[in-house]
């Protein structure tokens, strides 16, 4: 399965059991020089795409050092193991 989003192949599949965090809300902070430059909710989506390439990535990375798809962060729901 071959996932696409602005015309750009995806290296990354939801796994089945992705899912939207709902019983907590989380940001993400990110900051340049001690300064603050962007909150992200990442509770808002299941998944959530890091990298240089900004045409499919919600998290921006400008290093060059940071792949075009470089991470992900992943919410997952899993049963309680006794």
């Amino acid at each position: 399965l071959e996932t696409t989003k602005n015309g750009v192949v995806l290296k990354y599949n939801e796994p089945p059991e992705g899912c939207k965090c709902s019983d907590r809300k989380y940001r993400l902070y990110e900051y340049k020089n001690d300064q603050q430059e962007n909150v992200y909710y990442i509770h808002r989506k299941s998944w959530y795409l890091i990298g240089r390439d900004e045409r499919v990535s919600e998290i921006h990375c400008r290093h060059p050092s940071i792949s075009s798809q470089h991470a992900v962060i992943q919410y997952r729901r899993i049963k309680d193991k006794i």
